[in-house]
């Protein structure tokens, strides 16, 4: 791992092979993550997945009455975007940062085109998000049956 590399806080970005790492170093840039700012929409392009340094985003899911839930949660063990690294183009939910930070934003296409290149640079960001799917569950059930001070604790805790 090159000193770059080490010096990431993001964990996901932490775990790839230096040889992946390069495959995304050109395309990365550092950004600010305002709090209330907005990172995806849904039915809009992505136009580029954050890999959080420092901070929070809820990920919002929207009923049709015009009623939200949060439904997720992404903190410097993720990233935002998922949807670009399961094939899609556009966000189904809208992603909204709680908590202010930084982040490395990578523009979508440098995804898309790292991960045909790199079986094992895919394979990261698919267990990604096969573990935020299962969080993504979690979060619902808490949010749906708990009482306030129980969805406070783990909402703290992620």
């Amino acid at each position: 791992m090159d000193t770059e590399q080490n010096s990431v806080r993001n964990k996901l970005l932490k775990a790839l092979r230096p040889d992946d790492y390069e495959l995304l170093r050109p395309s990365m840039q550092i950004v600010k993550l305002n709090v209330h700012e907005v990172i995806e929409q849904p039915h809009v392009p992505i136009e580029r997945v954050i890999f959080f340094e420092t901070g929070l985003a809820s990920v919002i899911g929207h009923l049709s009455s015009g009623k939200s839930i949060e439904v997720g949660l992404t903190g410097r063990e993720g990233m935002s975007g998922s949807a670009i690294v399961l094939g899609s183009t556009e966000a189904t939910h809208r992603t909204l940062v709680q908590v202010g930070g930084y982040g490395i934003a990578v523009s979508s296409s440098a995804i898309v085109d790292a991960m045909r290149v790199s079986d094992t640079l895919r394979d990261v960001f698919l267990t990604y998000i096969h573990t935020l799917l299962t969080q993504t569950a979690s979060t619902v059930v808490a949010n749906g049956l708990s009482k306030l001070d129980k969805r406070l604790a783990r909402w703290l805790l992620m």
